[in-house]
């Protein structure tokens, strides 16, 4: 009796073992995915919430573009840092929107560059849903003065 139990118990481990490695893996997401798409109106609610100026709406000068200049090489892509900077406090307002109050499965990216032909600075923002491979939703720029 106790051989038998024993067979019966050795022969099942590796059977256990492999069965979960074998089975396919089943996604439980809707492959449509419409539901995860922000909407056209969360979109524009997103760019309508960024504020980009100089301080005290004073005009742009060769000190603020040499000074923007100095923190985008310093930041590269981490625009988030960026904007907390003191230097670019002294010089810009910038907010942006908390993406988390609109989506949970979406995150934002911020970078800043200079514009080529205006010679301002811009804010670029990437919308960006987790749940659909990282799918970008909006990779759109903001001026200055925005």
């Amino acid at each position: 009796m106790k051989l038998k139990t024993l067979l019966i118990t050795t022969s099942l481990v590796p059977t256990m073992l492999i069965l979960p490695i074998s089975l396919k893996c089943n996604n439980t997401k809707n492959s449509n995915d419409s539901n995860l798409r922000l909407s056209s109106s969360q979109l524009q609610e997103i760019q309508n919430a960024f504020i980009f100026k100089t301080k005290n709406n004073s005009p742009f000068s060769y000190q603020h573009a040499n000074e923007m200049e100095k923190l985008i090489n310093k930041y590269k892509k981490n625009g988030f840092a960026l904007c907390k900077d003191e230097v670019f406090k002294k010089y810009f307002e910038f907010e942006y929107p908390d993406i988390s109050k609109i989506s949970s499965v979406h995150i934002m990216e911020i970078n800043f560059s200079i514009n080529i032909e205006t010679k301002l600075p811009q804010c670029n923002y990437k919308v960006i849903c987790l749940e659909r491979e990282n799918a970008v939703e909006a990779d759109t720029f903001i001026p200055l003065d925005h």
